[in-house]
């Protein structure tokens, strides 16, 4: 059986290449067209929620920590270090809430880290040997910058200078192991975990 078919009826059946040989691609149908050139819409409440819902986490975690400023109790409760609560979030608050929850994480290390170290140097020295705790001060920073860790960025900086806040603050009492475990713990839960 062999084909009747003339070469220019074959020619015509076939789709012309270009130059390079290429075939070019079929046209497409016209209803798969006309839906694939409309966007899909994004629903309303979706598009609102993703742009106010940082401002409103923000505005709602100030706002709770502004409850330990502004009641008597729970500022009895904060040894009147309530403002810390606050500075913590907004250190810590981030668009992305995971990215927030890692920074806080982060931060309790660090000022965890700087609390141990401002408990063993205010255990070992007498307050006349401030210039050896700030030669220890300058040492821990050194130490904790040196290994540096970008992965870690904020728990070491966090570790860095926390230290001499633990230390010089005016709160530590040296040789006073009660008093400074007391203001240390505070200063960690209510600085890191808002």
């Amino acid at each position: 059986a062999t084909s009747t078919a003339t070469p220019a009826a074959t020619a015509a059946a076939t789709p012309k290449s270009d130059e390079a040989g290429a075939v070019p691609p079929a046209a497409p149908d016209k209803a798969v067209a006309a839906t694939a050139s409309k966007p899909a819409a994004r629903p309303v409440a979706a598009t609102v929620l993703k742009r106010f819902d940082y401002p409103l986490r923000v505005a709602v975690h100030i706002a709770f920590a502004s409850l330990w400023v502004a009641c008597p109790n729970w500022q009895r409760r904060a040894d009147g270090f309530g403002s810390w609560v606050g500075v913590s979030v907004l250190s810590v608050e981030q668009e992305r809430l995971s990215a927030s929850f890692i920074k806080m994480f982060h931060r309790f290390l660090g000022n965890s880290s700087a609390g141990v170290f401002a408990m063993i140097v205010a255990q070992i020295l007498n307050v006349n040997e401030l210039i050896v705790a700030a030669g220890l001060v300058a040492g821990w920073i050194w130490i904790v910058l040196s290994f540096y860790e970008p992965t870690f960025d904020y728990a070491m900086k966090n570790a860095a200078y926390s230290s001499a806040i633990f230390l010089f603050g005016g709160l530590v009492v040296f040789n006073q192991d009660s008093v400074n475990l007391g203001y240390i713990s505070l200063r960690i839960t209510m600085g890191t975990i808002p």
